[in-house]
């Protein structure tokens, strides 16, 4: 006589069941059978632990995720270092505006949605000389050897000694020397690409020339590398920007 055989289907229908009632009252834990548990809920619970709400005072890998992605937008130059502190709040409400967000300083779904989208971002009219982080600003401030205050008219950029400097547009080296306090210093004339000025930018502080005076560069070219020559508390770039002769902000235009 033949052994009635178990109605396996069945069987499993009901594990699977009951593996998913477990897991949606949290009387389980996601592991070998989530598929069972249903791949909608697991895929929905990683974006969810990804891409967390943050706001200032915020720290981990998260804010660090978040500050290369603000980077990546343009106008932004945020040290990645996983905190969210005052400077990167302002940021974020700017790109939060930028993007038709309302601009709370915190980064919700929404936020995140539009920065995975790269939506905002802005083409930079200048290749940026180097992805450091901004030490120094434009404008007034003390300075850090003299104590005294002073106009500042480039923007300091940090990264290790050694790192490449790239030229921020075409054109040809009018100067590669010394310079005092700038240091090993490289200043290219780009004429006026495609604009009604003449444009300038001076790459100062470096540790190697990589270009001679004279020479013609590409856009993106090896000028120098970093360093802390000259007037300098360590290894960062001094990036100038002349526009008609005189000194303006470069950081909106990489």
């Amino acid at each position: 006589m033949d052994k009635p055989r178990p109605k396996t289907g069945l069987v499993k229908s009901l594990a699977v069941s009951t593996v998913s009632l477990m897991v949606m009252c949290g009387l389980a834990n996601i592991g070998p059978l989530e598929a069972a548990a249903g791949p909608v809920m697991v895929e929905q619970k990683a974006k969810t632990a990804s891409h967390p709400t943050l706001k200032r005072g915020s720290k981990g890998a998260a804010v660090k995720q978040l500050q290369k992605k603000l980077n990546s937008v343009g106008r932004y130059r945020l040290l990645v270092n996983g905190n969210f502190d005052a400077k990167m709040t302002s940021d974020v409400k700017k790109y939060q505006k930028r993007v038709g967000l309302p601009s709370t300083g915190v980064v919700n779904a929404a936020t995140w949605a539009k920065l995975n989208a790269r939506a905002g971002y802005v083409k930079p009219f200048f290749y940026s000389p180097e992805s450091g982080w901004v030490s120094s600003p434009f404008g007034p401030r003390i300075n850090a050897i003299t104590h005294r205050a002073e106009f500042h008219p480039g923007v300091d950029l940090v990264r290790p000694c050694g790192t490449p400097i790239h030229a921020a547009q075409a054109g040809t080296v009018v100067k590669a020397s010394w310079d005092g306090g700038y240091g090993n210093y490289v200043i290219i004339s780009h004429g006026k690409l495609g604009t009604k000025y003449h444009w300038k930018t001076g790459y100062a502080h470096l540790s190697r020339f990589k270009v001679k005076k004279g020479q013609k560069v590409k856009p993106g070219q090896i000028v120098g590398l970093e360093g802390t020559t000259g007037m300098s508390t360590g290894c960062h770039l001094h990036f100038n920007v002349w526009r008609n002769g005189k000194f303006v902000n470069g950081l909106p235009l990489i």
